[in-house]
């Protein structure tokens, strides 16, 4: 029964880390992930953290005018990594790398949307 108090004591500090913070590191023995109510429990690079619970989903992306740009950028990455997945598919294994994909992706990303007339943030400010 200890362990269980020990357990929900830990959930309770995190919560009061998140409401406090927006975001907090898991401490202790016992790490978790998934949600609980509306904190989520996640790892990332080898350490657990907590945060509170998006109020946005997929639907209202996808559909809410206010993501128009966010989802004309989804469709412009979407082509640039499958033309870019091909090409990098020739390239020895060994030459490869995550950062080579994500430059590759990147150029081909800004040349297309100059051929489509999609500006990017950067270039306006300019």
């Amino acid at each position: 029964m200890r362990g269980c108090i020990n357990a929900i004591d830990i959930v309770c500090c995190i919560f009061f880390l998140v409401k406090k913070l927006r975001m907090a590191k898991q401490i202790g023995h016992i790490k978790i992930t998934g949600t609980i109510h509306n904190i989520c429990f996640y790892k990332m690079e080898g350490q657990y953290y907590a945060r509170l619970k998006s109020s946005l989903n997929g639907k209202r992306v996808k559909t809410d005018p206010a993501f128009a740009e966010t989802m004309r950028y989804a469709e412009l990455l979407g082509r640039a990594s499958k033309l870019v997945s091909t090409v990098y598919h020739r390239i020895p294994k060994e030459e490869r790398s995550r950062e080579l994909f994500r430059r590759l992706t990147g150029d081909t990303m800004r040349e297309l949307g100059k051929k489509l007339g999609i500006r990017s943030k950067k270039s306006k400010k300019a």
